[in-house]
């Protein structure tokens, strides 16, 4: 299968010899002649590498050519990797030292974006080296010598090849035929609930018979889920036929999208003549025509496109010609076309259940065989089933596989892996492939890296875009090295549309935090990569060998066996995780015994590492894995950090999972370092350079700067310089015992300065139960937390999450809070004393608003809605509401609206509220305020749901436990 890799690779070293082979940098032994010769090389090579990846599919000669050119190019990489480290280094150090330097700490941020690049070039010619870097340097120029010739031999076999230039998205893959409403299959597995939801909004129930305007109903989800399936046996349907009175058109749209040919199918449907008109006026003049004044029924299936341009003139001919009722349904695997057409009525494709899938693989592997005879294969058939993973592609293509095979050939089946099963990469993956070579380059990239991952694996968003960035796929010219993250933001968002994620999870915000890969695709993702990716389980009595030869390896230990690595010369492994259970002991240098080998540490070109295991310590010699960019460690054990991490100037990501000893005063010199997690309460001292890491982005969970007397603390100051900061959780603020001290360390966090804040997370108290209560019980910190939050003062521009905990303040309403233009959630939790909200409806963009365990609050009142209530003019409060959540307000009784507020009148209030929910208060349905009761009896508003119910133990002197729910959807389901 195609490599992804290859593209990004040469971009990244054509960029190099674009930008710096002109300048006419004198290099020793000739190098700037071989650079030349180089750019020439990737130049050529770049330009047939698309018919190449093509062509890889049925030849094996250009799958080992590709092999070799991918092998060249991470080396190529790496070289220039080293290279930008050593000069990184030696900068870092004539600082450090007092030397005269003409590079300063703010120019090299500025030269960081261009990674190896910017400093490989101009230090070529430098006069001014240390002997080490004169020795490297003639090192590096030795190497691209060696490199670019390996590279000239692999241009060389290219000729062999008789490539062609195709541009990097023309993949021509052979698509399947045109598909048709011919209904193959009477039975639909599972989708009844889908097939009945499906006709009820095409309007046969009679449920929409005031629908004036054309509806666009989309179907999504991956290919092989069914969706082509659901849509035939709904168009079939005897009561959709006789609603539209026979007016029903199937449309294959497929890829490219052409509308003149979709108009054509069209007419010819209508008139049973072939058009002959020749000429697009006349053309759509026709197609008007034939549909005109009916009401229809249009399939579009299997539709990729999401150009609007390509959409609207055919969505915009389609509305003036149909009558009432007419209905579109578009089948597609991307959710943004279901955004672009319109996606209101939605219908989102669901795995089969096991059940189903057994009964699918029966019908098609044993269409003949009586029941009794069909009974012996049950057992091993349902095993198969569920290996299809709810999908019913695969289940048709293994039952058409096991039709006619015995017993013992379904037991082999079931042994195998699916992608070794005869023709089944063809007929399971093909339909797949055309959704992969639908990506951009990058994006199939870090779809393939998704392959190191076991099944079923759960990914966290944020944390494998980490990973995307640690392997260096947003690296270009054109993107600021702080923007890497929104870029795997996108991408990751990109490749959930096309359903290669499932099952997402959301926090109170509602954005994605977790999801999983479908079993089947990720199948299809590891057969791709399956000579650059492994994953092993090392078990039993014997060491299993490790092939290290691979760019990705994950391996779990699940016994004290010590796995034997490979004796491997390239160790070119980009990517590790070691697993080990609780026997196992992994990378403890102290320990007599050695559980797990060290000549991992020896992988020199590691971009990602993370261990996870019982007992395990950083190895002293850490600092040799230079190239390293993203590192965490899981243990129960309480870590020292050693100084030699200090030399890892590449790294980006440091992620704690444990309790340390003390963070040394050399992380201090992770100068690219942009994101560090710390277990909350981990850190047992934090070092005063800190304040040196000016590229961190996220600092989580373990910036606690009054945590008792205990411990070394640090004070807030440390953020003074810290400002490309997105992502901040501050942890025991308020805790001093002077107003005046609170307000100057305060200040001294300068959040005011920190432009490119996120998310901010500001939690007033970090200690046990025992010192809760005890604060609880003097009645808190009141006027300290006040002034801290008043003082802290964060940038207002790009704030866009907002959460406040364990405050004990009597008012939460500090004079800034209104000037967060850009603010979409806000939190408020545990936050015990104040008895008012703030004006909150002034807050132009907040989307959600969740307040719980606020014991001292008993009224809402209109002041909530942030408006002049005497003014007549126009206006919106929360106008972009969409989620209002309260729970856990223990005294709330009162909740007042506004006098002589009218439905229709100027003053819309919450007019985008799609969920409200509130629980465990003393609000009932009938004491809400006026504005929610009216959005009832508007049918253009959410419907309500609400009942009163007490199921909460150890709750029954509340009278009323009120849960009310509004939403959007048609059918609710409560979950008491």
């Amino acid at each position: 299968m195609a490599d992804a890799v290859i593209s990004i690779l040469l971009d990244q070293l054509a960029l190099v010899t674009r930008e710096y082979v002109g300048e006419k940098v004198k290099l020793v032994m000739g190098v700037d002649e071989e650079l030349e010769n180089l750019q020439r090389n990737l130049v050529a090579i770049k330009a047939v590498l698309t018919d190449a990846e093509m062509r890889q599919l049925k030849d094996e000669a250009v799958k080992l050519w590709l092999e070799d050119l991918k092998d060249v190019s991470y080396d190529m990489d790496s070289v220039l990797d080293e290279w930008n480290t050593a000069i990184l280094k030696s900068e870092f150090d004539q600082r450090e030292n007092g030397a005269e330097s003409s590079t300063t700490a703010d120019e090299i941020q500025i030269t960081k974006p261009k990674v190896w690049s910017s400093m490989l070039f101009s230090c070529f010619n430098c006069s001014k080296l240390s002997p080490p870097l004169i020795c490297l340097r003639l090192d590096i120029a030795k190497e691209i010598q060696i490199l670019n010739q390996k590279l000239g031999r692999i241009n060389d076999r290219n000729k062999v090849f008789s490539f062609k230039e195709i541009s990097a998205n023309s993949f021509d893959l052979k698509r399947p035929n045109n598909t048709t409403s011919f209904l193959n299959m009477s039975v639909i597995y599972g989708q009844d609930h889908n097939k009945e939801t499906l006709i009820d909004r095409l309007g046969v129930s009679g449920s929409n018979r005031n629908d004036k305007e054309l509806k666009f109903i989309p179907i999504v989800g991956m290919g092989g889920i069914g969706k082509t399936t659901l849509a035939r046996n709904a168009y079939n349907d005897a009561r959709v036929q006789t609603h539209f009175n026979g007016n029903k058109f199937w449309v294959c749209v497929s890829d490219p999208f052409d509308i003149a040919r979709i108009a054509k199918e069209i007419i010819e449907q209508v008139t049973s003549v072939t058009p002959t008109v020749i000429g697009s006026e006349s053309l759509m003049k026709e197609f008007h025509k034939s549909i005109n004044g009916k009401k229809f029924l249009l399939v579009l299936d299997d539709m990729w496109t999401t150009e609007y341009n390509e959409w609207a003139p055919l969505q915009e001919l389609l509305r003036s010609s149909s009558a009432a009722g007419s209905r579109v349904l578009v089948t597609t695997r991307n959710g943004e076309v279901a955004r672009m057409i319109g996606d209101a009525d939605k219908i989102c494709m669901n795995k089969l259940s096991e059940e189903n899938c057994w009964f699918l693989l029966r019908d098609i592997a044993l269409p003949n065989q009586t029941e009794q005879e069909r009974k012996g294969f049950e057992t091993i058939g349902q095993k198969i089933a569920r290996k299809c993973s709810g999908l019913p592609l695969a289940v048709k293509t293994i039952g058409s596989l096991l039709r006619v095979k015995d017993i013992e050939d379904w037991h082999e089946i079931y042994t195998s892996e699916i992608w070794e099963l005869k023709n089944v990469d063809v007929e399971l993956f093909n339909p797949l492939l055309f959704s992969y070579y639908d990506l951009t380059s990058v994006e199939r990239r870090c779809f393939l890296y998704c392959a190191i991952f076991p099944k079923d694996n759960v990914f966290e968003r944020d944390d494998l875009i980490l990973q995307w960035v640690a392997q260096g796929y947003f690296k270009s010219r054109n993107i600021d090295q702080h923007k890497f993250e929104q870029k795997g933001q996108i991408c990751f968002q990109n490749l959930a549309l096309r359903s290669f994620f499932q099952d997402f999870k959301y926090d109170h915000s509602k954005l994605t935090i977790e999801c999983k890969m479908h079993d089947i695709v990720h199948d299809f993702a590891q057969h791709l990569m399956k000579k650059e990716c492994s994953v092993e389980v090392v078990s039993g009595a014997a060491g299993k060998i490790v092939n290290l030869d691979i760019r990705h390896l994950n391996l779990k230990v699940s016994s004290s066996v010590i796995p034997t690595l490979s004796n491997s010369k390239k160790k070119n492994l980009h990517t590790l995780i070691v697993t080990c259970d609780s026997k196992c002991i992994v990378l403890k240098e102290s320990s007599s015994t050695q559980m797990f080998p060290h000549e991992l540490l020896d992988l020199k070109r590691l971009r990602t590492f993370i261990l996870k295991g019982k007992s395990m310590e950083l190895p002293t010699y850490i600092g040799g894995l230079i190239h390293l960019r993203y590192f965490s460690i899981f243990s129960d054990d309480i870590l020292d950090v050693p100084p030699s991490i200090g030399s890892l100037f590449n790294l980006q990501t440091l992620k704690f999972f444990c309790l340390i000893k003390e963070l040394c005063e050399e992380v201090g010199k992770l100068i690219n370092l942009r994101h560090l997690h710390l277990n909350k309460g981990c850190i047992q001292s934090w070092p005063k350079s800190i304040r040196n890491l000016t590229s961190l982005q996220t600092l989580e969970n373990g910036f606690s700067p009054n945590l008792g007397h205990s411990k070394k603390l640090i004070p807030l100051r440390a953020f003074q310089n810290l400002n490309n900061l997105r992502t901040i959780c501050l942890e025991g603020l308020g805790k001093e015992e002077h107003k005046e001290e609170a307000e100057e360390e305060a200040k001294e966090a300068k959040l005011d300065n920190k432009t490119a804040l996120v998310h901010l997370h500001l939690m007033f108290f970090a200690g046990n139960r025992e010192d809760y209560s005890a604060i609880v019980k003097i009645g808190g910190n009141t006027e300290i937390h006040e002034i801290v939050l008043e003082t802290l003062r964060p940038h207002h521009e790009n704030l866009k999450y907002l959460t406040i905990e364990w405050y004990f303040g009597r008012s939460i309403s500090p004079s800034w809070m209104m000037s967060l233009i850009n603010l979409t959630s806000l939190y408020l939790r545990n936050c015990h004393y104040h008895d008012t909200l703030p004006p909150l409806g002034k807050l132009r963009c907040l989307e959600s608003l969740d307040i719980y365990y606020s014991n001292g609050l008993r009224k809402i009142g209109p002041e909530l809605l942030g408006v002049d209530i005497d003014n007549n003019t126009s206006t919106d409060s929360f106008p972009k509401l969409k989620q209002l959540k309260i729970s856990w307000a223990m005294s709330l009784g009162e909740w007042v609206g506004v006098v002589g507020w009218k439905m229709n009148g100027p003053l819309k209030i919450m007019p985008s509220l799609e969920s409200l929910e509130i629980s465990c208060c003393q609000l009932s349905s009938e004491i809400l305020p006026e504005y929610r009761k009216g959005l009832a009896q508007d049918s253009s508003c959410p419907k309500h749901y609400y009942q009163n119910q007490m199921k909460y133990r150890g709750l029954a002197q509340y009278s009323s436990i009120f849960k009310f729910i509004s939403q959007v959807h048609d059918q609710v389901v409560v979950d008491w």
